[in-house]
């Protein structure tokens, strides 16, 4: 008789329990709620050490399914945790924004200098000064050509967050591949 699904997490979790220890698991990430999204992210961070634990130890016992192919390519990119700290720092802009919103009270009056501020605030992290100073109201911020690389910021100079710039100076890898990562986050 095939086991049923709740079981196979159940014996999963108790497994990577015994191997790495971790009473800790990860939280349902869901693409259409970013609300919830931060502390899904932060959980993974938290998490992430046991999840690399425990895909060394068991290497040869792994499903060859998608999803297990997706979290051992994940956990061999060194940036994974930058990565991770950026779409924090990028989420947390957002969600306060999303749950001031997502209310049945009328907020439509609020919601173009709100969201204007947003858009703002996102665009700092790898737009020119020179063209953010250009766009002084809502409508000019709109018409901002974000895909033109020649609106961006240099590579050093973008924003990717304090705790993103943190990890960085942990990750052993060329100039390059720092550059790349910079270059993604925009």
């Amino acid at each position: 008789m095939p086991m049923s699904y709740k079981t196979q997490k159940m014996k999963v979790k108790l497994a990577v329990q015994v191997i790495t220890g971790s009473t800790c698991f990860a939280k349902k990430f869901c693409a259409v709620r970013w609300v919830e999204n931060v502390d899904v992210a932060s959980r993974a961070l938290e998490v992430l050490p046991n999840v690399k634990k425990y895909l060394a130890e068991n290497s040869k016992k792994l499903p060859t399914n998608t999803t297990c192919k997706n979290i051992q390519l994940a956990c061999s990119d060194v940036f994974i945790s930058a990565k991770t700290q950026f779409f924090i720092s990028v989420a947390s802009v957002i969600e306060p924004f999303l749950r001031k919103y997502q209310t049945n009270s009328p907020m439509l009056p609020f919601m173009y200098s709100d969201l204007g501020s947003c858009v703002r605030t996102l665009m700092n992290r790898f737009v020119k000064t020179s063209v953010l100073s250009a766009a002084d109201s809502v409508v000019k911020l709109s018409t901002v050509d974000v895909t033109s690389k020649e609106n961006w910021c240099s590579y050093k100079d973008v924003d990717i967050g304090v705790a993103a710039k943190a990890e960085m100076r942990h990750i052993k890898a060329s100039d390059r591949d720092h550059m790349q990562f910079r270059m993604e986050c925009i």
